[in-house]
C-alpha cells in the first residue's frame, strides 16, 4: 500500500513537471522579450528630438522571442529630407546591431519612401569616387 501511494505521487510529480515546466519556460520567455522591446522603446525615445517626437511620427516596436533581434519602424509623416536623414542617423547609432530599422519618410522628393537601414558609413568606408 505504502509503495503504491509512492508511486502515485512520483507519477503526480511527474505529471506536472511535463506539464508547467514547459508553461514556465515560455512565460520567462515572454518576459524576455517584453522586456527587450521595452529598453528599445526606451532607447528610440532617448535618441529622438523631442521636437519630432511631439510632430507627426509613427513608432512600431518589436522583438524576437527566441533570438536576440528586433525591429524598429518609424513613420514620419510630412517630415522633410534633412529630418529624415537625422533621424536615421541618430536611431542606427542608438540600436543594437541586431535590431532591423526601418525608416519611412521623404528622402529625395516629394514623395515618401521606406528605407531599411543595417548600417551606417564609417568615415574610412567613404572614399572619393576614383
Amino acid at each position: 500500500m505504502m509503495g503504491s501511494i509512492v508511486g502515485q505521487l512520483v507519477g503526480l510529480a511527474g505529471a506536472l513537471a511535463v506539464t508547467v515546466g514547459p508553461l514556465g519556460a515560455l512565460l520567462a520567455l515572454l518576459n524576455r522579450r517584453d522586456r527587450r522591446r521595452a529598453a528599445l522603446v526606451d532607447r528610440v525615445g532617448a535618441a529622438l528630438p523631442s521636437v519630432l517626437v511631439r510632430s507627426d511620427l509613427e513608432i512600431e516596436v518589436g522583438a524576437a522571442l527566441l533570438s536576440r533581434g528586433g525591429w524598429v519602424h518609424v513613420g514620419l509623416g510630412p517630415s522633410s529630407p534633412s529630418q529624415t536623414g537625422a533621424v536615421i542617423t541618430r536611431l542606427r547609432r542608438a540600436l543594437p546591431r541586431e535590431v532591423r530599422l526601418a525608416v519611412d519618410g521623404r528622402l529625395w522628393g516629394p514623395e515618401p519612401a521606406r528605407v531599411i537601414v543595417e548600417s551606417l558609413p564609417t568615415p574610412s568606408s567613404l572614399r572619393p569616387a576614383a
